[in-house]
């Protein structure tokens, strides 16, 4: 009896003390200003370098049935993935940032699209 008497006021202190989250939850909604468009030309241009390694990498694992093997080709798409960030001068918080941004910011997800097309040469706009 106790521990469910303990268990249902540890709930209610929770409840009571996340109900003023919500009033925090407007202060967080700049963020997909913070992301410019340099930084956005970047992360698209990375995540067709990462979406191709990934591939291959999948196409090879599918290949490969000797778990040394898989080790190793694990161990290379990580070292690929850190290269690609390094190269385009991203970390893999900025990164996954940008990820989360993109899919609950419609805004950004138009802008990243269309970058992609831009950089993958199926936009208009493709003359950089």
């Amino acid at each position: 009896m106790t521990h469910s008497r303990f268990l249902g006021t540890a709930l209610a202190a929770l409840a009571l003390s996340t109900a003023a989250i919500p009033s925090a939850l407007p202060a967080q909604e700049p963020a997909p200003a913070q992301v410019g468009e340099a930084q956005l030309r970047a992360f698209a241009s990375s995540y067709l370098v990462v979406v191709t390694a990934r591939d291959d990498f999948q196409r090879a694992m599918g290949h490969s049935h000797d778990e040394q093997e898989r080790d190793r080709l694990r161990q290379t798409l990580k070292e690929r993935l850190a290269e690609i960030l390094v190269e385009k001068e991203l970390t893999q918080e900025e990164y996954e940032r940008i990820t989360l941004l993109i899919s609950i910011d419609g805004a950004m997800r138009e802008q990243f699209d269309k970058l992609l097309e831009e950089l993958s040469g199926g936009g208009a706009s493709a003359g950089k």
